[in-house]
């Protein structure tokens, strides 16, 4: 007798049972939860989805096929929810129980064929009839899947777990539609990642066997669906294609209930190849399609992809279909695709130039809906919001809504959670780094024309969003790989990055304002044409222009101030008219960062280690320093070389870098040095030490080294280079003494650009306010400077004009006021500190229109933290402990992108007659020769020069008969920071001067 403890009789022994007579699956529950999702009710649809994923068919423990619909449409929910992570939870359960069950198709009863529609008026879309010849087929509701084993004789003696066959009636196509959707989804969740996702590949080679459908069977269009949706998640879009292509039609001739899916796929790779008009009428297909079959699902994508296709294409006015869909789906109460539709017509409208009618359809949005404005839908209307506010000028009301856009984005934002789960794979060792760098390479690549074109603010969210852990990850992947100088592009993509993400709008409003007051015949042939569209969308903007232009030569055929440095009740009235010029343009030039046209991001300027080495003369030097974390990395690049060396963790250089500052003598702002503090004894041990720590494995030769340009990171932003004596070659000089030195935030500035520099009309000398002032320079330095340059004004009273607007006015700008940096709010500096209000030339000014093109400026007042040996002393309560450097990163490069070519930027001040010496020398010499050279010309006078006592208030005589000290040791040089693009005034031939 057999033995029956091992067998489950679910039901008789020989014939199948019909499970649940009268039953279907899924449940009606289901579609009723479908419904509530497209019409807006979210956390409905969220509760009824759970419910259905509990109440799930399990064989034994397994879930059976029908959770792929319910699991499907739970991460639908979620997804629309904007709630990425757990949607990606559910697409991929949904996978899995496909994967489990690859086969199920074979063991459908396809006993009733496909018959054309006898009714087929009733599935014409309100918005249109397709353009196919369409014969709509008809398949039944519902089919029997036969599950379970045949109970035999035999089969009893093989004992152990049998489930005894049953029929199950399946709504087979939704079954088919849930795992396409969520092979589609998982596709646009993962983007790039596809390539690499175990998941993935497994769903192409499971559906690439061709054995998931019966041979030569109507069904197999099915498979050829999901194998072409499939294959996009790995990068195949091409292959995909003639898959989606035999997918549309069943025998050739029938429309069908996944028709929609398979143009819509076509469409989208019309779209990514750049087809933006096949792409709009194949996504206008799918969407008769999908309304044909009633896909709500397929609906709303046909409408967003028509949305995106009709702008990249460069539609006009507004789509009449969405206008026409969105009634039909405010009457059925499908709110989140009115809204969908709704949304894209007020994007449409706004961008043809009616912000009035775009205001009309984002108020015809169902109110009854909360979760439509917190769900996925949310950004993208306050971003069309942020269009029209910026359409009306209303800049303020368009400032906010942006940013709350981005915000809420920066939680949804498919790129952000691409970049999170590749970090997260690689610090679980999951991701090989080859794979790593490649995926990097993509997700935090600069913006291409198609990213503005197709998803705009998940553009601007990227932009605005930090990344330094990803980048430091990229980083060490590619020095892990030995990839030196990708490692370098890296490092310069990473600086480049901190500054755009301090800039309005992630640097789109500065990238705009560039290109469209650049000289076209600067720009690269791309960024011409970018610029060319641009003009071509806001005619006005060249008027402005013309008038900014006729402003100025007014303003410079009378002296911009008089000899008492106030600047006359005429000036200002021009000044104040050139202003308002500026103030036009600016609101033009935000309603052009909100549309979908491509902007180069050319600030600071794109320079990779390769091309950089080209441009690199023979005994020229890059030292790149870079913070990856608490990992600190020196570069060296030569014309035919390179090098990579570690330096000690960024806690120890902090250290070592306030120490090193101690010891020249900054510990407070006002503290007095003796002769014996002066004495180059002292300092030489720490000077070749700190020397030593920097170089000592650079492999640089400073003997063979004609120009040193440094580009610093983090803390050594405040390491005085020139002062240091490193040991390197059996030289212990100062390194001024054997090279000239020069600084540069970002490779793409470490070189001059093609346009020389202006000759100095104007130089504007900007003194500390009032004719008593004597807290800092005496009052008879800004005479002696003035004295010196070409074309000087000095300003020494309040101006009320702000102050970027009047350094557009000069070449040269000489600022010998006090003002401090603050590395907790360095955009709170203010350069030439004359405004009242301060606010209005604070650093952040600076890139604002109208530029101010001030070719070299020196901030000879500036103090910051190295003064106090990197103490830092916020103005913020509260406020956490700020890293030093950083600020010195932000003003420079501000600095550079207003216009400078030559930013002199004082560390501490010594506020005597070496200062004043150091400066006026430096502007004397700058029209002349390089202003490195300049620079180590003016330092080497100095240093020549004896003290006097009665000028220099931070050194302390001992008595009147003691020996005064020449100014060798670098407390009194060494605090300037000569930021420089390298540009040489000099004739080619012309040798450099000695100093």
């Amino acid at each position: 007798m057999l033995a029956w403890a091992s067998l489950l009789v679910v039901a008789g022994l020989h014939q199948p049972a019909l499970a649940q007579l009268g039953s279907t699956t899924p449940t009606q529950g289901y579609y009723m939860a479908i419904e509530e999702l497209y019409e807006g009710d979210y956390r409905g649809a969220l509760k009824d989805f759970q419910g259905e994923v509990r109440g799930g068919i399990r064989i034994g423990l397994t879930r059976w096929i029908d959770s792929i619909c319910y699991q499907t449409m739970l991460g639908e929910t979620y997804y629309q929810m904007g709630n990425t992570s757990q949607a990606l939870v559910e697409f991929d359960a949904a996978c899995e129980l496909y994967l489990s069950y690859p086969k199920w198709l074979l063991s459908v009863d396809f006993r009733q064929a496909i018959r054309p529609d006898a009714n087929p008026v009733r599935r014409i879309a309100p918005w249109g009839r397709p353009q196919r010849q369409v014969t709509y087929g008809q398949l039944p509701d519902t089919m029997l899947i036969q599950q379970g084993e045949m109970i035999t004789e035999q089969r009893l003696q093989q004992g152990g777990t049998i489930q005894s066959q049953q029929m199950w009636r399946v709504d087979v196509v939704e079954v088919v539609r849930a795992t396409a959707l969520a092979i589609r989804r998982r596709n646009e969740i993962l983007g790039p990642l596809g390539k690499t996702d175990r998941m993935s590949k497994s769903l192409v080679d499971t559906l690439a066997r061709g054995d998931t459908t019966q041979r030569n069977h109507w069904s197999g269009v099915w498979s050829e669906l999901l194998l072409a949706t499939a294959q996009q998640g790995i990068g195949e879009s091409q292959q995909a294609l003639a898959h989606f292509s035999r997918a549309a039609l069943i025998d050739g001739r029938y429309d069908h209930d996944l028709t929609a899916a398979a143009l819509l796929g076509q469409a989208t790779i019309a779209l990514e190849s750049g087809n933006a008009q096949a792409a709009l009428n194949l996504a206008t297909e799918a969407s008769y399609a999908a309304y044909a079959y009633e896909d709500y699902d397929l609906l709303g994508a046909s409408f967003e992809l028509m949305h995106r296709a009709f702008i990249a294409g460069g539609g006009e006015g507004a789509l009449a279909q969405l206008d026409v869909a969105a009634q039909w789906a405010t009457r059925k109460n499908f709110d989140h695709l009115a809204a969908t539709c709704l949304i894209g017509e007020a994007e449409q409208l706004v961008s043809s130039g009616d912000s009035r009618t775009s205001l009309a359809k984002l108020g015809a949005i169902s109110t009854r809906r909360r979760d439509l404005k917190a769900g996925r839908l949310g950004p993208w209307r306050r971003y069309v919001e942020a269009f029209i506010a910026y359409e009306e000028n209303n800049a303020k009301l368009g400032d906010k809504a942006i940013a709350e856009a981005i915000v809420q984005n920066r939680a949804q934002s498919l790129r952000n959670f691409q970049i999170g789960l590749t970090t997260g794979r690689v610090d679980s060792g999951r991701l090989p780094t080859r794979e790593a760098v490649d995926l990097y390479a993509i997700l935090l690549r600069e913006p291409l024309a198609a990213d503005w074109a197709y998803s705009p603010l998940e553009t601007l969210t990227n932009l605005t969003t930090p990344y330094e852990g990803a980048m430091n990850r990229w980083l060490l992947s590619a020095l892990d790989r030995e990839q030196v100088t990708d490692a370098i592009d890296i490092a310069d993509l990473a600086k480049r990055r901190r500054f755009w993400l301090a800039q309005g709008i992630g640097g789109r409003l500065l990238a705009i304002r560039h290109l469209l007051e650049s000289d076209p015949v600067l720009l690269s042939p791309e960024a011409a044409v970018e610029r060319r569209d641009l003009l071509l969308r806001a005619p006005d903007y060249s008027k402005l222009v013309e008038q900014a232009a006729e402003i100025r030569a007014e303003i410079d055929a009378k002296p911009m101030a008089d000899d008492s440095g106030k600047m006359d009740n005429n000036q200002y009235n021009l000044l104040k008219r050139l202003a308002s010029n500026a103030e036009q343009r600016e609101a033009l030039i935000r309603r052009l960062a909100m549309r979908r046209d491509a902007t180069d991001m050319m600030v600071p300027p794109r320079m990779n280690a390769a091309a950089l080495q080209q441009k690199l003369d023979k005994g020229q030097t890059v030292m790149v320093f870079h913070q990856a974390g608490n990992a600190v990395f020196g570069f060296v690049l030569l014309d035919k070389d390179y090098h990579l060396w570690r330096l000690p963790d960024a806690e120890v250089m902090a250290e070592a870098t306030g120490d090193m500052l101690r010891a020249m003598g900054n510990f407070t702002q006002s503290r007095t040095l003796t002769t014996e503090d002066l004495s180059l004894e002292l300092w030489k041990p720490m000077a070749m030490q700190y020397g030593d720590l920097l170089f000592e494995e650079s492999r640089i030769n400073l003997t063979n080294t004609k120009e040193l340009i440094v580009i610093p990171d983090g803390v050594l932003w405040h390491a005085p280079i020139e002062a240091l004596m490193p040991t390197i070659g059996g030289n212990k000089d100062f390194v001024i003494d054997r090279t000239p030195v020069r600084y540069a935030p970002t490779l793409g500035y470490a070189m001059p650009n093609a346009k020389p520099m202006r000759p100095i009309r104007t130089s504007i000398v900007a003194a500390e306010i009032g004719a008593g002032a004597t807290d800092f320079l005496p009052q008879q330095a800004a005479e002696e400077i003035a004295s010196t340059v070409t074309g000087s004004v000095v300003l020494n009273a309040p101006v009320t004009t702000p102050t970027p607007l009047i350094a557009s006015m000069a070449e040269e700008l000489v600022v010998l006021a006090t003002a401090e940096i603050d590395p907790s709010e360095p955009y709170a500096f203010t350069p030439m500190p004359l405004d009242r209000p301060t606010s209005r030339g604070t650093l952040g000014t600076w890139t604002e229109l109208p530029l101010p093109g001030c070719e070299r400026i020196i901030l000879g007042g500036m103090r910051t933290v190295a003064e106090s040996g990197l103490k830092a002393r916020s103005r913020s309560r509260n406020a956490e402990a700020v890293v030093p450097g950083p600020e010195m990163f932000h003003a420079s490069c501000t600095l550079l992108a207003s216009g400078a070519k030559t930013v002199m930027l004082s560390r501490w001040q010594t506020s005597g007659k070496t200062q004043r010496d150091l400066l006026r020398e430096l502007v004397l010499e700058l029209p002349h020769t390089t202003a490195d050279e300049a620079w180590r010309r003016s330092v080497a006078l100095a240093r020549r020069t004896n003290l006097d006592p009665d000028q220099e208030p931070r050194y302390k005589r001992a008595d009147a008969t003691s020996e005064v000290p020449t100014a060798e040791h670098p407390f009194l040089w060494a605090g300037y920071l000569l930021v420089d693009t390298g540009y040489d005034p000099r004739p080619a031939e012309e040798e450099p001067a000695q100093p």
